[in-house]
């Protein structure tokens, strides 16, 4: 999803943009790289790749290949691995245990490797710290905010 704000402030490679809240805010995925300014505006640490200065408009965006990633990751990784373990259990059931259901054996192989598969997602989260984190791009500057200042008397 595209946006548009001003620069406000230049920190190394990132840029401050101060932009419009919108209703997508709190759906949005890079969330974590803002911070409300107030009702209406939000702060944005975007990634400043095309050199662009303080004050001018800019267009930004998210990294949509690292959502799809993070998606994949949070979603798909444990339902594969969910999958894998019942047909594991389907399997080897017979050489597990001969008292138990196969169905049964499946289930809980399936549940140990989805839990195994989150907590495995939750370490390398916290070991990759913000590292990963899907953050908002500078993509175009639309112009350059100016202010008329009025000098009164003399």
């Amino acid at each position: 999803m595209e946006e548009e704000g001003i620069i406000i402030k230049l920190s190394g490679i990132n840029a401050y943009i101060k932009a419009a809240k919108s209703g997508a805010c709190n759906k949005c995925s890079t969330k974590d790289a803002c911070e409300s300014l107030n009702e209406t505006e939000i702060l944005v640490e975007a990634e400043n790749t095309i050199g662009a200065m303080v004050g001018d408009k800019v267009a930004f965006t998210a990294n949509t290949g690292a959502i799809l990633r993070a998606g994949a990751m949070v979603y798909l990784l444990p339902l594969i691995a969910f999958i894998v373990g019942v047909v594991i259990g389907q399997v080897y059931s017979d050489m597990i245990s001969e008292k138990l259901n196969a169905d049964l054996v499946s289930a809980i192989i399936g549940f140990i490797l989805l839990l195994a598969t989150y907590l495995a997602l939750y370490y390398y989260n916290k070991k990759s710290g913000n590292r990963n984190a899907p953050t908002p791009k500078i993509i175009r500057i639309i112009g350059h905010e100016t202010k008329t200042v009025v000098i009164k008397g003399s």
